[in-house]
């Protein structure tokens, strides 16, 4: 359980955004296009609401860094003081193979995003 603990861990850091996982390469692609677009215009109303969206963009990452803290909390602590059935060794380690993939993918995606970008924009 140490290994899907820390590759749960990793897939967390991801969603909440945190640098270097593939979360924060698109959170940040979202911050800087608002704070573009919040001044490239002149209309005060759109200004308002693209500063609003940040704002909220934010206030969703803080709560996504609180909730997913408290559940790699849980899950890390609640496998201590209990009797876990394992599964067979070929069966964890196919879990595990796929697991470790999607972590190193998350890694990959927020450490080089400048590979992906390229193919996304027009």
């Amino acid at each position: 359980m140490p290994r899907t603990t820390a590759l749960f861990a990793i897939a967390a850091f991801s969603v909440c955004a945190i640098p270097p996982f593939s979360g924060f390469a698109s959170k940040w692609a979202i911050y800087q296009s608002l704070f573009q677009f919040a001044t490239s215009t002149s209309l005060p109303l759109v200004r308002a609401v693209a500063l609003i969206a940040i704002a909220l963009l934010s206030a969703v990452g803080a709560l996504s860094v609180g909730a997913f803290a408290k559940a790699l909390g849980l899950a890390s602590w609640a496998v201590h003081g209990r009797k876990l059935q394992l599964t067979p060794l070929t069966q964890a380690e196919s879990v595990l193979i796929g697991q470790s993939i999607l972590a190193l993918s998350c890694i990959a995606l927020g450490a080089l995003p400048i590979l992906i970008m390229p193919l996304l924009v027009p």
